[in-house]
């Protein structure tokens, strides 16, 4: 059932390889690229042997195809977004940790006039209270 519903993130990643064959200019990391369709490629092969020999072998290669599709996803990032894998790593660790604790510094878009040493002559007081 699994292996069905993960046949059509296959075809998105085949799709976009051949998107990048057909603009070369988006591919920034050629052995990156090339190694995502190598893992696509043997995803499918699992797939293909996985309905010829049945059996327990079904539950292996779906489980294979499935490592292998998420390893050419992230191949397939970081080939068009020109950053290595190991940089693409730190990104999603930089992510989740500040999911986990939240921002340490909160974004001032407007400083307070207590942040900012006292009355500036650029900012106009509002209307009626001058």
């Amino acid at each position: 059932m699994l292996a069905r519903m993960m046949e059509g993130v296959t075809a998105a990643i085949v799709a976009w390889i051949f998107v990048c064959l057909y603009f070369p200019q988006m591919i920034r990391n050629r052995a990156q690229f090339y190694a995502g369709v190598m893992m696509i490629v043997g995803a499918m092969l699992l797939a293909a042997l996985a309905m010829i020999i049945g059996g327990s072998f079904v539950g292996f290669a779906g489980a294979m195809g499935q490592i292998l599709q998420t390893i050419a996803f992230v191949l397939m990032i970081a080939a068009t977004g020109n950053v290595s894998v190991k940089d693409l790593g730190k990104e999603f660790g930089n992510v989740i940790e500040v999911m986990r604790r939240g921002e340490t510094e909160k974004e001032i878009i407007i400083p307070r006039k207590d942040r900012m040493g006292g009355e500036t002559d650029d900012i106009p007081p509002p209307p009626g209270r001058a």
